[in-house]
């Protein structure tokens, strides 16, 4: 699972599968949707810190309760789990039609307005309860692998490649986005990574033919310096994770071991 720092919660294609007229409606009133997912998730992230600052507990591995540590972490260490997802949606959606009612005083769309603002709160309540879930070490996305080309005997044509970075227990961040790279007869391309997180000690590499048919190349992690040298033909390896899963769920007053 993402980070929340990670990026965007919910693409707009994502927001379909609530409501298919979402992007339709947005375009005909001039909403911009972008900077209502990027609205909700500053809401969302300003109601998240609140809630562990007044639930910040007092244990063994993360100290004593003064907040200090928190106010540090911000929302750095928070996993996006489907109920998180279901909330940023729903309060997207209710910005997209906040912005549409208020267009001219369009009141076709209050229904879904009233609806989603209820289907937020809904769903608000159920991610609290149930809680919001950290990383013990967060490992952020990678940023977009950097290509460079060098002479060798690497398969002509087009590839995309995308990285992602392993911390001291293993566990791997979500991808970075996939880079296209056109690989000439006689070279190769040779994979590296820049913006490295200081809790990384390892990355990997992802490679394939188009964006959606990446595949891991390396068996164990590569060093943080080291780079990677496309083979001849592409590995069938394991497409990207979904990055970390949490390490504990925050609750009312208290914190959960989950898994």
């Amino acid at each position: 699972m993402a980070l929340f720092n990670d990026g965007p919660i919910n693409r707009t294609d994502e927001l379909l599968q609530f409501d298919s007229s979402a992007m339709d409606t947005a375009a005909l009133e001039g909403v911009d949707t972008e900077a209502q997912i990027a609205n909700a998730q500053t809401a969302i992230g300003v109601e998240i810190l609140t809630f562990l600052l007044d639930n910040e507990p007092a244990d063994p591995l993360f100290g004593s309760a003064t907040g200090g540590r928190r106010r540090r972490l911000g929302t750095s260490d928070v996993v996006v789990t489907a109920e998180l997802k279901r909330w940023h949606a729903f309060q997207t959606l209710h910005g997209i039609y906040r912005d549409a009612l208020g267009h001219q005083s369009n009141d076709r769309y209050e229904w879904k307005f009233e609806e989603f603002g209820k289907l937020t709160r809904d769903a608000k309540w159920r991610c609290l309860g149930i809680g919001i879930g950290l990383a013990a070490d967060p490992m952020a996305r990678a940023a977009a692998p950097q290509i460079t080309m060098v002479a060798g005997g690497g398969s002509a044509g087009s590839l995309y490649f995308a990285a992602a970075f392993v911390n001291a227990s293993g566990q791997e961040g979500a991808a970075s986005s996939a880079t296209e790279a056109t690989v000439q007869e006689g070279m190769q391309a040779r994979v590296t990574v820049n913006c490295v997180p200081e809790n990384a000690r390892g990355w990997n590499v992802y490679a394939g033919i188009s964006p959606t048919s990446l595949m891991r190349q390396n068996s164990t992690a590569l060093d943080i310096g080291a780079g990677w040298l496309q083979p001849a033909l592409i590995v069938a390896g394991d497409a990207p994770g979904e990055g970390q899963r949490p390490s504990f769920h925050a609750v009312q007053n208290q914190i959960v071991r989950r898994g």
